[in-house]
């Protein structure tokens, strides 16, 4: 059986959780956000994922990281799925990392719009050009 592989820009909204497990095994859990912007007029959505990185790249990871901070995941996605207190069986996505690091951005703000509505401006140009 395969696995996706995703790839994603993300903005952490909780402080990172790094773990210490039996064995000498490290766990980072990050909590995540991505803005899915709407066209004008209609509204935005948050989707909200967890992300874990384990091993070395959990301790490595860990100090480097901060809420609010963008970082960039790249990583297997995958499904948990447990019984929920009520019985019912419960799911959700989350993504085991397998690289993680800083996102840089152009600009401080990078959710301005001036400077988005700049960058799609700039991405085209470039395209046109090739």
């Amino acid at each position: 059986m395969g696995y996706m592989t995703t790839i994603g820009t993300f903005r952490l909204v909780q402080e990172p959780e790094l773990k210490e497990l039996g064995g000498g095994t490290s766990v980072l859990k990050l909590r995540c956000a991505v803005l899915n912007r709407a066209k004008k007029g209609e509204k935005s959505t948050s989707l909200f994922i967890d992300v874990e990185a384990w091993g070395d790249l959990a301790v490595n990871a860990a100090p480097t990281l901060s809420k609010g901070q963008e970082i960039m995941v790249a990583g297997r996605l995958q499904e948990d799925e447990w019984a929920g207190k009520d019985g019912e069986t419960k799911r959700k996505l989350k993504v085991t990392a397998s690289d993680l690091g800083w996102a840089a951005s152009k600009w401080p703000d990078r959710d301005s719009e001036q400077e988005s509505r700049g960058a799609d401006r700039q991405l085209r140009e470039t395209e046109e050009a090739f």
